[in-house]
């Protein structure tokens, strides 16, 4: 599942993460804890999400969860043991050699009952890197297939060896350190 994740920063001041689910719904986590649940006016799935049904939760857990990229192959073990649907995990963090400090979303979903690891094109980084990404996987044995859900492209691969991969586009394409804490968006699973 393609999830289209964005930080923001209101004319108030305020920031926070988007995120347009996939699923009808987009949410807005603001830093300060502030959560909003809101329809997807460009959502084209089920007829039944009627406009006026948003919903605002306040003072939920603030931020995100902190990971590193040693936490991989947990995260995939606990996406693969979840039962919900959506789901996903998806590690954001900013390159070191970023000059515009935007997020890179590396994301791992549940898609035909496997878990695979997905390169979503959008946002600006994460298409600029498509290439040279693909380029570094093939040079580690694995391949990306291209596709497409909910009109979002994304890159996909699958099978063994996808936490090691992860690993290393962490740690070597981007060049953070082992220990260097990143953002986890979950959804349909305990972390």
């Amino acid at each position: 599942m393609a999830i289209e994740i964005k930080r923001f920063k209101t004319e108030e001041g305020r920031e926070g993460t988007y995120a347009s689910m996939g699923n009808g719904f987009i949410k807005i986590i603001y830093d300060d804890g502030d959560m909003v649940m809101l329809l997807d006016p460009d959502f084209k799935g089920e007829d039944n999400l009627e406009a006026g049904k948003n919903a605002r939760y306040p003072q939920v857990e603030p931020s995100f969860p902190l990971v590193t990229a040693h936490d991989i192959p947990t995260i995939i073990e606990k996406l693969g043991l979840g039962t919900g649907d959506p789901r996903y995990a998806v590690l954001m963090f900013i390159p070191k050699d970023s000059t515009d400090q935007e997020h890179v979303n590396l994301q791992y979903s549940m898609e035909n009952g496997e878990v695979g690891l997905d390169w979503v094109l959008l946002g600006g980084r994460n298409i600029q890197d498509a290439e040279a990404l693909t380029t570094f996987a093939k040079s580690r044995g694995h391949e990306f297939n291209h596709r497409e859900m909910n009109q979002v492209e994304y890159l996909r691969v699958d099978g063994p060896g996808i936490a090691e991969l992860g690993i290393s586009l962490v740690t070597e394409f981007y060049q953070l350190k082992p220990t260097t804490m990143v953002e986890l968006l979950v959804e349909g699973f305990e972390w």
